[in-house]
């Protein structure tokens, strides 16, 4: 009976380890995106342990993940200076709803003095920004970061799905969200639009599954283990048990019954941490639980903000948009994450004083409710 159903034995610590070092591992768009959000110091650590012998020759990316990679690649390396422009823009907006125009302040002998004082200190804190955002700037090469990358994974990326076969592959994904077929169901199902590959357009909704087909073939064609190396946590990857959360068992057992190899995920951290032991990797402790609470902070915001009003009918109050991002996630956010749904309404609305200048995805009905632009 086991036998017939693996997937639902999680694997031993031994067996982890074990399997970490003969599996191929597969990258998600995710992992190499954060290679723009990390410090140098954590990059630098990433790019080590990755570029270790035995580790970069069992290196593998789906084809779907490097072209999602590259497709939010702007976005997100543009987030140093975007968070960096937020600062600015919020103490602008401050200073002038709260002191431009509060013409009694200014007129009152007894206030003016402290209106001077705070408005002179907002000044000088949008310097003080001004000078980091010059040392992020310094510190910050993106040409230089996406070259090591680049070359890091030359010939790692697996072939694009065959053209002939895109079509089927599309009616197979969305009868598999139908029926709840991991991965990619759920708020996946939602996602618009679609990528483009030689002509070819390639629905969102389906990243997932395409991800999963190019991972099952590579296991196939090799006859090895594939260890998938993501931040992706949604539900239709991971199953949370009591003894914490594992892959989910319906993964593991279609890619064993398909290849004759196991199947696991491992996040960016227990990666790291598995990989430390594994290899002897030159990692502090304190630096694979630093590394791994930046990654675990990242993700596509904008699509899960964007498919959380979606589900609440294109219109809600932040109350309830915070409320239906977190039950999507089932309750694993980051202590900051309202800030983070707000930035990414605010980011994607012309309305708004930090707007990206990108796409116009939101009005703001009244005080604290948004709707989704164009939505019936």
């Amino acid at each position: 009976m086991k036998k017939e159903f693996q997937g639902y034995h999680p694997l031993t610590e031994s067996e982890i380890q074990e399997l970490l070092r003969v599996a191929t591992l597969s990258l998600d768009a995710n992992i190499m995106l954060n290679f723009f959000r990390f410090e140098k110091i954590h990059r630098d650590i990433i790019f080590r342990i990755l570029s270790n012998e035995s580790i970069n020759k069992r290196l593998f990316v789906p084809h779907h993940a490097a072209l999602e990679f590259y497709e939010n690649l702007d976005e997100v390396s543009g987030e140093p200076f975007t968070k960096v422009d937020d600062i600015v823009r919020v103490i602008k907006s401050f200073k002038k709803e709260n002191f431009g125009l509060t013409e009694t302040i200014k007129e009152s002998s007894i206030y003016s003095d402290l209106y001077k004082n705070i408005s002179n200190d907002l000044d000088r804190i949008v310097k003080v920004v001004a000078l980091e955002k010059k040392k992020i700037q310094k510190s910050f090469d993106r040409k230089s970061i996406l070259s090591q990358l680049e070359i890091m994974l030359d010939d790692k990326v697996g072939p694009p799905l065959p053209n002939e076969e895109v079509d089927v592959l599309i009616e197979t994904c969305i009868l598999r969200q139908e029926n709840k077929i991991p991965p990619g169901y759920g708020k996946d199902a939602n996602k618009p639009g679609a990528y483009s590959f030689s002509g070819i357009p390639l629905p969102k909704k389906c990243g997932d599954y395409f991800i999963w087909e190019q991972m099952i073939r590579e296991g196939a064609k090799h006859k090895k283990p594939i260890i998938f190396i993501t931040d992706d946590e949604k539900p239709d990857w991971i199953k949370k048990t009591m003894q914490g959360p594992i892959p989910r068992p319906e993964l593991r057992m279609e890619f064993k019954n398909i290849t004759g190899n196991d199947f696991y995920i491992l996040n960016t951290k227990r990666f790291l941490s598995l990989a430390k032991m594994a290899f002897d990797a030159e990692i502090k402790t304190s630096q694979v639980d630093e590394i791994g609470e930046i990654a675990k902070r990242q993700g596509n915001w904008k699509d899960e903000v964007y498919n959380a009003l979606r589900q609440l009918g294109g219109e809600a109050d932040l109350k309830e948009i915070y409320k239906q991002v977190k039950n999507n996630r089932q309750g694993n956010v980051p202590a900051s994450f309202e800030s983070i749904v707000r930035k990414s309404i605010y980011h994607y609305s012309s309305e708004t004083d930090i707007y990206l200048n990108k796409e116009d995805l939101y009005t703001q009905v009244s005080s604290g409710r948004w709707k989704i632009l164009g939505y019936s």
